[in-house]
């Protein structure tokens, strides 16, 4: 058991009148101007675009927008010397700006189908050298209203600002319903914002606080049904209750960076509902491609919401074939903040489906490599094959071209494309030796002519030391869909090979504060090299740990009974450096000459502890008003119980606490007792017998709760005082017990 005091004072009571300040605060702002010349304002947007689809003509539009409203969106067109002069669409890049694309009537979202779209987004700024600053941001939409979509009673007088040109408008602040809100905004719609602005006023009448509710702290991706009442959280201004405000109920809120003057990938996959049914799942993956490399990486954040057809004027799906189309695109808005928001399509939906993989075989070692630490001799024959399949879509899979950059350490000599239809065409001795094979498909993928395979034969270098080989994007650009696969990373080795051996008499827990000492053995393959020894000092050992801490490298030495035993090593792997519970150690060897061994990885497990973590030793309750009856106290935000559990997933603890009597400076005692409301709304005495706050079972390896974050102005420690309780400062103390079990 582990026990800590904790004093709660301070608690004070004083009879007095409390006298509010309202502060009230009036935006002005404007739509106005002509249409700006189709370029960038700020060259990132260009010089740096990833790459996209080729064309987007007869895919989307920029059209007139509802209530005559000048539609700021425009085609620009990419600097970057990889995809020069590829298209993509500018939403928003000044003050006070409303802009809008859609898909074409023959390019709708069938949303009775599974579907994938993807796009690059820009938000221009950067948080050390901001190039316009932050805007409002933009949002992808679904809705069935038409290609003049777009947030109605914006004007001239009545900035745009954080409605993105999709949600509802807030700017009147007599306005007592949601439904006045939600009128305003897109009907039957489903909505993804990109919301890089935080409007958090409590004012009304602004057009200003949709933000500050839900989590929301800064930029933030959400969702919702802009036209839907149930959207909207109506509140009462920070100057007069009976005057309104707004905030939006954000669902499936991530917190994201996003005005950084970087390009973020976004993919969209859609689950259709099941026949007879109107709930389908939209899952939103941020940042899951590298910008400049198009490789795929770990994304920031995920999120799945459930997307209600019904909402947005569609029948439940009738069968596998019964079609259920929506309009889709972007729109977006600036205030007196703004941004360049720009997007770059990559992936369609419903246009082309399209995939591709692919594969490198060594046809020496007659292996297929398909981790990072798979490897090749140096002069062993490869293969690079790519296999493209042409799924579905409204239109084929046209002008194609290959992108695929060429390893330095790699020479091709043949290269073939095989269609289905049994046509073959060949590369050119110039298109491979290029550092980027380029070559444009004589044929397009269609419904009848459905896959390609594209086949490069040649040579590993006969390196001398370990070379790496880079994972590398491998495209395939066409005109209406781009699709990329990743080569696999590896490592070309000289032929001679070394084998580590990790000792069996190891150990596998260590205690926290311990170090665990681990031995073993690196040698040469005798039939390689039999009268080759190997040198202590030519060997270096490299080790990492599954949870990214870093052990420093050494070379072989020896045992501790012998320091020169050739191919030997032990060392003290420390306990600081591992996590509770079970952490998965890797090891591998390399010689001076690169060669490297295979790789070895075991478990061991570090054993934890359950303690408190930072607690508050001065905690107060807010200052009342007596009224002569009895009353509940809230707290101050000055409260902080956390409990550290290093012992391990699936392992119990239980928090309590005891309560003194609390006394003013007189020795009086106070007409009152702490009580403890709990979340299924039962009150609890606090007397000096212990009473059990939370219980808690771990669910991670270590875990940090902090008790008193979930407290409510309903839940939680409180003070109540009776009616003929005196006025005056009271303080007592509050004994927090942690004990390492649930309690029945």
């Amino acid at each position: 058991m582990n026990k800590m005091m904790v004093n709660a004072g301070g608690v004070v009571m004083r009879l007095k009148r409390l006298k509010w300040l309202g502060l009230l605060g009036v935006l002005g702002a404007f739509l106005g101007g002509s249409m700006m010349t189709a370029h960038a304002t700020d060259t990132n947007a260009t010089a740096a675009m990833p790459q996209g689809v080729g064309s987007l003509e007869n895919i989307f539009t920029m059209p007139s927008l509802s209530g005559k409203l000048s539609n700021s969106a425009k085609l620009i067109t990419s600097t970057n010397s990889e995809n020069a002069g590829q298209p993509a669409v500018q939403i928003t890049d000044a003050k006070n700006q409303v802009g809008a694309v859609w898909s074409t009537t023959d390019n709708l979202l069938d949303l009775s189908k599974d579907e994938t779209a993807s796009m690059w987004l820009y938000f221009g700024g950067n948080a050390d050298t901001p190039l316009n600053g932050t805007g409002d941001g933009m949002a992808f939409v679904l809705q069935n209203v038409g290609p003049s979509a777009i947030t109605s009673g914006i004007s001239s007088k009545v900035s745009p600002g954080q409605t993105l040109g999709v949600w509802g408008l807030d700017n009147d602040n007599t306005a007592s319903n949601a439904t006045t809100i939600a009128a305003k905004a897109i009907q039957k719609s489903w909505a993804l914002e990109f919301d890089e602005y935080d409007n958090g006023s409590r004012q009304g009448n602004d057009n200003g606080g949709f933000d500050g509710s839900n989590g929301v702290d800064g930029s933030h991706i959400a969702s919702n049904y802009p036209g839907e009442a149930s959207s909207y959280t109506r509140h009462g201004t920070t100057n007069n209750s009976n005057k309104y405000y707004y905030t939006l109920n954000h669902q499936g809120i991530i917190g994201a960076q996003l005005s950084d003057g970087a390009w973020h990938h976004v993919t969209l996959t859609w689950q259709a509902p099941a026949v007879g049914e109107t709930a389908g799942r939209m899952t939103y993956t941020f940042n899951d491609k590298n910008p400049t490399t198009g490789l795929s990486q770990t994304a920031t954040a995920t999120k799945t919401e459930t997307v209600d057809i019904a909402k947005l004027g569609l029948a439940p799906i009738a069968t596998t074939t019964s079609a259920r189309e929506v309009y889709w695109g972007f729109t977006g808005s600036t205030g007196g903040a703004y941004a360049n928001n720009v997007v770059a399509f990559d992936q369609v939906p419903g246009l082309v489906d399209a995939s591709a993989d692919m594969t490198i075989k060594d046809e020496t070692l007659d292996k297929t490599l398909k981790t990072s630490d798979d490897y090749v001799n140096g002069n062993d024959d490869l293969t690079y094959q790519y296999n493209l399949t042409y799924n579905g879509g409204k239109q084929d899979w046209t002008n194609l071209v290959t992108s695929l950059p060429k390893p330095a350490d790699v020479t091709f000599s043949g290269g073939t494309i095989t269609y289905a239809d049994k046509t073959q065409e060949d590369f050119t001795a110039a298109e491979l030796n290029s550092a980027t094979i380029t070559h444009k498909l004589g044929k397009a993928l269609s419904a009848t002519n459905k896959t390609a395979t594209v086949k490069l034969t040649g040579k590993a270098k006969a390196v001398t030391t370990n070379t790496p080989v880079a994972a590398a994007n491998q495209s395939f650009n066409g005109s209406n869909s781009v699709v990329a696969t990743e080569s696999p990373a590896y490592t070309i080795y000289p032929a001679r090979s070394l084998y580590l051996r990790m000792a069996s008499t190891n150990g596998s827990t260590v205690k926290t504060g311990e170090s665990l000492p681990l031995s073993g053995t690196v040698s040469v393959d005798s039939s390689e090299k039999p009268d080759d020894p190997i040198e202590n000092k030519d060997v270096t050992l490299h080790t990492t740990l599954s949870n990214g801490n870093t052990i420093d490298n050494f070379t072989l030495n020896g045992t501790t009974s012998n320091a020169d035993e050739e191919g030997a090593f032990n060392f003290q792997l420390p306990a600081s450096k591992l996590s509770p519970g079970v952490n998965q150690v890797t090891m591998y060897a390399t010689d001076d000459r690169g060669h490297r061994s295979n790789t070895v990885t075991f478990d061991i497990v570090l054993n934890g502890e359950l303690k408190f973590g930072t607690v508050s030793q001065k905690s107060s309750f807010k200052d009342t008003v007596l009224t002569g009856n009895t009353q509940e106290v809230l707290r101050q935000n000055d409260w902080q119980v956390e409990v550290d559990n290093t012992l391990g997933s699936g392992t119990s603890w239980t928090l309590q606490a005891a309560a003194s009597q609390f006394t003013d400076d007189l020795g009086r005692s106070l007409r009152g007792q702490v009580i403890y409301v709990d979340n299924a709304d039962q009150t609890h005495t606090l007397s000096t017998t212990p009473t059990t706050i939370m219980k808690k079972t771990a669910t991670q390896a270590s875990e940090t709760t902090d008790v008193a974050a979930d407290w409510t102005d309903k839940t939680g420690l409180m003070l109540k005082v009776n009616g003929d309780a005196m006025a005056g400062s009271y303080s007592g103390e509050i004994t927090w017990t942690l004990t390492n079990s649930v309690p029945s």
